[in-house]
């Protein structure tokens, strides 16, 4: 065996882990969560905002940060609204079926609470075994614009109290090691509605209403027996009322 043919095997043998490796990386797709820009309303509070996650990366646990605007007094700003009123990292989202619930702010006072920072959430949580897949709910929030009229405001999972350091929200696998995660920030734009408009939209719920109040006097006047005037067919067997 020629020189040439044993460094044509030595070659292959080690390009076929790089291959794998390489296989391996390009079958999972890293995580990505797209914040989006929300409209909520003014003086309003428990409004819902959801925060997907799309990807093939399997996760263990996250670091979970969260903040409104420039993050109030605690992060050194002036926003004092809107606040956090709570945020849900397990009901509904990727880790739904297996955690060991969510930690908090383990700094907190008591620890596990945000109510010091109410422009700032963190929190946290892992599997109680095992990966989740990064695809679903990462999060979601309710927001309270209670005392606030307009206006637009950050709407961030990275950079996080940046005047301690700055926090980002973090994904790990099962080494505790953090895995690659795409985060595209968004924002909270607080709206008054046009007035005139809950009238408006009062109108449409109540006209709606008897239509379907209609719809169903005349469903029953074709369906019950004591009502069928003639020419009118009795109902199914499986419809009628008695």
């Amino acid at each position: 065996m020629t020189s040439r043919t044993n460094a044509r095997i030595r070659w292959r043998r080690a390009a076929l882990p790089i291959a794998m490796f390489l296989l391996a990386c390009s079958t999972a797709q890293a995580a990505v969560v797209t914040v989006g820009d929300h409209f909520l309303l003014a003086n309003m509070p428990n409004q819902t905002i959801t925060i997907p996650i799309t990807g093939t990366e399997q996760v263990a646990g996250e670091d979970f940060f969260a903040q409104i605007g420039d993050g109030g007094t605690f992060n050194n700003g002036s926003n004092t609204r809107p606040v956090f009123s709570s945020v849900d990292i397990i009901n509904g989202t990727i880790f739904a079926a297996d955690n060991v619930g969510a930690q908090g702010d383990p700094g907190g006072t008591p620890p596990g609470s945000n109510a010091g920072h109410p422009l700032i959430w963190v929190d946290g949580t892992v599997t109680a075994g095992g990966t989740v897949p990064a695809s679903g709910v990462l999060a979601t929030l309710r927001i309270d614009t209670t005392g606030l009229n307009s206006g637009t405001f950050p709407l961030e999972l990275t950079g996080v109290a940046n005047s301690l350091g700055g926090f980002n929200t973090t994904l790990r696998n099962d080494n505790g090691d953090p895995i690659p995660l795409t985060v595209n920030n968004g924002s909270i734009i607080v709206v008054v509605p046009e007035p005139g408009a809950g009238v408006l939209l009062g109108l449409v719920g109540l006209a709606a209403l008897v239509r379907r109040g209609r719809r169903d006097r005349r469903r029953t006047r074709r369906c019950l027996p004591s009502l069928a005037g003639p020419g009118i067919p009795n109902c199914p067997p499986e419809r009628e009322i008695h």
